[in-house]
Protein backbone atom coordinates (compact mmCIF):
# COMPACT_ATOMS: atom_id res chain seq x y z
CA UNK A 1 0.00 0.00 0.00
CA UNK A 2 2.93 2.35 0.40
CA UNK A 3 3.70 4.99 -2.25
CA UNK A 4 7.24 3.67 -2.58
CA UNK A 5 6.11 1.10 -5.14
CA UNK A 6 4.39 3.70 -7.33
CA UNK A 7 5.39 6.59 -9.54
CA UNK A 8 2.97 9.48 -10.02
CA UNK A 9 3.26 12.50 -12.28
CA UNK A 10 3.67 15.63 -10.19
CA UNK A 11 1.07 17.48 -12.29
CA UNK A 12 -1.49 14.78 -11.45
CA UNK A 13 -0.85 15.09 -7.71
CA UNK A 14 -0.90 18.92 -7.76
CA UNK A 15 -3.91 19.32 -10.05
CA UNK A 16 -5.97 16.90 -7.94
CA UNK A 17 -4.72 18.40 -4.65
CA UNK A 18 -3.81 14.96 -3.28
CA UNK A 19 -1.98 15.26 0.03
CA UNK A 20 -0.93 12.97 2.84
CA UNK A 21 -3.31 13.49 5.79
CA UNK A 22 -1.53 15.01 8.76
CA UNK A 23 -3.87 13.52 11.39
CA UNK A 24 -3.12 9.92 10.40
CA UNK A 25 0.09 8.26 11.64
CA UNK A 26 -0.33 4.80 10.13
CA UNK A 27 -2.05 4.29 6.81
CA UNK A 28 -1.58 7.80 5.47
CA UNK A 29 0.19 6.30 2.46
CA UNK A 30 -2.73 3.95 1.80
CA UNK A 31 -5.18 6.88 1.86
CA UNK A 32 -2.92 8.79 -0.52
CA UNK A 33 -2.80 5.84 -2.93
CA UNK A 34 -6.54 5.18 -2.75
CA UNK A 35 -7.28 8.81 -3.55
CA UNK A 36 -4.85 8.61 -6.47
CA UNK A 37 -6.46 5.37 -7.69
CA UNK A 38 -9.93 6.90 -7.52
CA UNK A 39 -8.86 9.98 -9.50
CA UNK A 40 -6.49 8.53 -12.07
CA UNK A 41 -7.64 7.65 -15.57
CA UNK A 42 -4.88 5.32 -16.66
CA UNK A 43 -2.02 3.36 -15.11
CA UNK A 44 0.57 0.79 -15.96
CA UNK A 45 1.74 -2.12 -13.81
CA UNK A 46 5.37 -3.25 -14.04
CA UNK A 47 5.97 -6.60 -12.40
CA UNK A 48 9.57 -6.01 -11.35
CA UNK A 49 11.33 -5.30 -8.06
CA UNK A 50 12.99 -1.90 -7.83
CA UNK A 51 13.05 -1.26 -4.14
CA UNK A 52 14.25 -2.97 -0.98
CA UNK A 53 12.64 -1.88 2.27
CA UNK A 54 14.71 -1.94 5.43
CA UNK A 55 12.76 -3.15 8.46
CA UNK A 56 14.26 -2.17 11.77
CA UNK A 57 12.94 -3.85 14.93
CA UNK A 58 13.31 -0.63 16.95
CA UNK A 59 11.36 1.43 14.41
CA UNK A 60 8.20 3.41 15.13
CA UNK A 61 6.11 0.58 13.63
CA UNK A 62 7.32 -1.66 16.46
CA UNK A 63 6.28 0.60 19.33
CA UNK A 64 3.08 1.74 20.98
CA UNK A 65 2.01 5.35 21.06
CA UNK A 66 -1.49 6.23 22.28
CA UNK A 67 -1.83 8.60 19.31
CA UNK A 68 -2.14 5.48 17.15
CA UNK A 69 -5.67 4.83 18.43
CA UNK A 70 -6.95 8.28 17.45
CA UNK A 71 -5.02 8.09 14.21
CA UNK A 72 -6.66 4.77 13.32
CA UNK A 73 -10.12 6.20 13.92
CA UNK A 74 -9.22 9.21 11.71
CA UNK A 75 -7.91 6.79 9.08
CA UNK A 76 -11.20 4.91 8.91
CA UNK A 77 -13.25 8.11 8.76
CA UNK A 78 -11.12 9.32 5.84
CA UNK A 79 -11.23 5.93 4.11
CA UNK A 80 -15.01 5.82 4.39
CA UNK A 81 -15.26 9.39 3.07
CA UNK A 82 -12.94 8.68 0.14
CA UNK A 83 -14.85 5.56 -0.82
CA UNK A 84 -18.24 7.28 -0.48
CA UNK A 85 -17.12 9.96 -2.93
CA UNK A 86 -15.95 7.34 -5.43
CA UNK A 87 -17.86 5.46 -8.10
CA UNK A 88 -16.93 2.10 -6.59
CA UNK A 89 -19.82 -0.36 -6.17
CA UNK A 90 -21.44 -0.12 -2.71
CA UNK A 91 -20.85 -3.77 -1.72
CA UNK A 92 -17.15 -3.41 -2.60
CA UNK A 93 -16.91 -0.20 -0.52
CA UNK A 94 -18.41 -2.00 2.49
CA UNK A 95 -16.07 -4.93 1.96
CA UNK A 96 -13.01 -2.66 1.72
CA UNK A 97 -13.87 -0.79 4.93
CA UNK A 98 -14.62 -4.04 6.77
CA UNK A 99 -11.36 -5.61 5.58
CA UNK A 100 -9.43 -2.52 6.63
CA UNK A 101 -10.98 -2.48 10.10
CA UNK A 102 -10.28 -6.20 10.64
CA UNK A 103 -6.65 -5.64 9.69
CA UNK A 104 -6.51 -2.61 11.99
CA UNK A 105 -7.75 -4.77 14.87
CA UNK A 106 -4.92 -7.23 14.23
CA UNK A 107 -2.28 -4.49 13.87
CA UNK A 108 -3.49 -2.54 16.91
CA UNK A 109 -3.56 -5.76 18.96
CA UNK A 110 0.06 -6.32 18.04
CA UNK A 111 0.95 -2.73 18.94
CA UNK A 112 -0.75 -3.01 22.34
CA UNK A 113 1.67 -5.82 23.23
CA UNK A 114 4.44 -3.22 23.24
CA UNK A 115 2.89 -1.72 26.38
CA UNK A 116 4.82 -2.88 29.45
CA UNK A 117 1.99 -4.63 31.31
CA UNK A 118 -1.41 -6.04 30.49
CA UNK A 119 -2.89 -3.87 33.25
CA UNK A 120 -1.82 -0.78 31.25
CA UNK A 121 -2.86 -2.27 27.90
CA UNK A 122 -6.28 -3.47 29.09
CA UNK A 123 -7.92 -0.04 28.79
CA UNK A 124 -6.69 0.37 25.21
CA UNK A 125 -8.15 -2.99 24.18
CA UNK A 126 -11.60 -1.62 25.04
CA UNK A 127 -11.39 0.45 21.85
CA UNK A 128 -12.57 -2.70 20.07
CA UNK A 129 -15.87 -2.43 21.93
CA UNK A 130 -16.60 0.89 20.16
CA UNK A 131 -17.29 1.88 16.56
CA UNK A 132 -16.04 1.22 13.95
CA UNK A 133 -14.46 -1.96 15.39
CA UNK A 134 -17.51 -3.22 17.28
CA UNK A 135 -19.72 -3.42 14.20
CA UNK A 136 -17.12 -5.37 12.24
CA UNK A 137 -16.48 -7.79 15.12
CA UNK A 138 -20.22 -8.61 15.10
CA UNK A 139 -20.26 -9.64 11.42
CA UNK A 140 -21.05 -13.27 10.68
CA UNK A 141 -18.36 -13.61 8.02
CA UNK A 142 -15.63 -12.02 10.13
CA UNK A 143 -13.23 -14.95 9.73
CA UNK A 144 -13.39 -15.32 5.93
CA UNK A 145 -10.09 -15.15 4.04
CA UNK A 146 -7.81 -14.96 7.07
CA UNK A 147 -4.96 -17.08 8.35
CA UNK A 148 -5.41 -19.20 11.47
CA UNK A 149 -3.45 -16.65 13.54
CA UNK A 150 -5.62 -13.78 12.31
CA UNK A 151 -8.81 -15.77 12.92
CA UNK A 152 -7.73 -16.50 16.49
CA UNK A 153 -7.02 -12.81 17.16
CA UNK A 154 -10.37 -11.74 15.72
CA UNK A 155 -12.15 -14.51 17.64
CA UNK A 156 -10.49 -13.45 20.90
CA UNK A 157 -11.59 -9.86 20.23
CA UNK A 158 -15.20 -10.97 19.67
CA UNK A 159 -15.09 -12.75 23.05
CA UNK A 160 -13.08 -9.95 24.75
CA UNK A 161 -10.22 -12.35 25.53
CA UNK A 162 -7.77 -9.46 25.45
CA UNK A 163 -5.30 -11.05 27.85
CA UNK A 164 -4.80 -13.96 25.44
CA UNK A 165 -4.14 -11.57 22.56
CA UNK A 166 -1.76 -9.47 24.64
CA UNK A 167 0.15 -12.56 25.82
CA UNK A 168 0.32 -14.04 22.30
CA UNK A 169 1.84 -10.89 20.83
CA UNK A 170 4.13 -10.33 23.82
CA UNK A 171 5.61 -13.84 23.38
CA UNK A 172 5.76 -13.45 19.60
CA UNK A 173 7.61 -10.15 19.91
CA UNK A 174 10.16 -11.60 22.35
CA UNK A 175 10.80 -14.55 20.01
CA UNK A 176 11.08 -12.22 17.02
CA UNK A 177 13.70 -10.10 18.78
CA UNK A 178 15.73 -13.18 19.72
CA UNK A 179 15.58 -14.84 16.31
CA UNK A 180 16.11 -11.88 13.99
CA UNK A 181 18.89 -9.39 13.75
CA UNK A 182 18.03 -5.77 14.45
CA UNK A 183 17.25 -5.15 10.80
CA UNK A 184 16.39 -7.06 7.66
CA UNK A 185 15.32 -6.33 4.09
CA UNK A 186 11.98 -6.97 2.41
CA UNK A 187 11.70 -6.99 -1.38
CA UNK A 188 8.94 -4.82 -2.82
Amino acid sequence: MGPISKIYKKEFIVSNNILFPTDVIIGEDMLFNIECAIKLHKYKIINQKFYYYRKYIGSVTNKFDKKIIESDINFHKRLKSLLESSKIEKSLKISMVSYSIKNAIIVLSNRLAYINTYKEAKEYFKIFEKEPYKLVLQQKDIFNKYSLKQKLILYCCTKKYYFIIYTFFKIRTKIKHKVKNTEYFVEI
